[in-house]
């Protein structure tokens, strides 16, 4: 016992600097395992997780669905794709040759009466087909502004055209022409493209060809009856014809040519006195009146 004694009296410093030493490093193990612990539960972890759920809706506002802000991001492109080029050529081949089968391939939709007003409306030829495109409101559309020379079945007379296709994209990728109502939105962007210079300098630039076209046709007509011996009578028909009045029998539409292949412009209600412009024939007469200037079918007129 003694022997014990005299070695813990001569060893006691070095077992307590062990001792010390080895609650120092206890104490850090824990220090740091505790540190650890709340650093995981700090609120400052809140904002990473936040900004993590918010990446999807960020990203979803960055696609390409918004329309164009401005005129300036509507540029008129002259040259559009290979595409549209080829849509746009195999509808008006369509039209022309009245191929409802070739022409459902170009349509989203075309309903079995449609079809078989298009298969018993007057032939229209079209030709010179030229297009040019907007970008739609949103990546999946594009407006189709179409240049094109017109022939109708039974005239001589070839005049310059201009019509405007909303395009949009079907479950394949491929564009069609959309036949189905606009939304207001896809309206209203339509509408207000349809204001952009470009797209006026287009129309005044057709109406002025197709004015021209016109005249010249209506001198060459004149011309042509005062030398014929029955002129006094064509001119006695034309003062119940072109010129004269009528009257719509029942609520009608109103189109943009002679012919159901063309788009309705509205609808004209029944009893609306009207002026006849263009001559009776081939089913459909040109009128004026009740805030339109367009054609109806003259089963329409009294």
């Amino acid at each position: 016992m003694d022997n014990f004694r005299e070695w813990l009296s001569d060893n006691l410093r070095y077992i307590l600097l062990l001792l010390a030493i080895l609650a120092v490093a206890l104490l850090a193990f824990f220090g740091i395992r505790f540190l650890r612990t709340r650093s995981s539960m700090a609120p400052d972890a809140e904002p990473e997780t936040a900004v993590s759920e918010a990446e999807p809706s960020q990203s979803a506002e960055t696609l390409p669905t918004a329309a164009p802000a401005s005129p300036e991001e509507r540029t008129l492109d002259a040259d559009p794709s290979e595409e549209v080029v080829a849509l746009i050529n195999q509808y008006y081949s369509a039209l022309s040759a009245q191929d409802v089968a070739a022409l459902r391939n170009t349509l989203d939709f075309l309903s079995d009466d449609d079809a078989a007003k298009l298969t018993t409306s007057v032939p229209i030829t079209y030709s010179d087909i030229k297009a040019y495109v907007k970008p739609g409101p949103d990546a999946s559309s594009s407006i189709a502004y179409v240049y094109y020379h017109y022939l109708e079945e039974g005239t001589d007379q070839v005049l310059p055209g201009l019509s405007s296709l909303y395009l949009t994209k079907n479950a394949s990728g491929s564009f069609v022409i959309k036949t189905e109502q606009l939304t207001p939105q896809e309206e209203a962007y339509l509408n207000e493209a349809g204001t952009d210079p470009d797209i006026q300098a287009l129309i005044t630039q057709v109406q002025t060809e197709f004015d021209t076209a016109r005249t010249a046709s209506e001198s060459a007509q004149a011309a042509a009856g005062e030398e014929s011996s029955g002129g006094e009578a064509e001119s006695s028909e034309a003062g119940t014809g072109e010129g004269g009045t009528s009257r719509i029998l029942q609520d009608c539409n109103v189109r943009a040519g002679a012919g159901y292949n063309y788009n309705s412009i509205g609808v004209i209600p029944a009893g609306t006195e009207v002026t006849i412009v263009g001559e009776r024939g081939k089913g459909w007469t040109h009128i004026q009146g009740g805030g339109f200037d367009g054609y109806v079918g003259s089963t329409f007129l009294e």
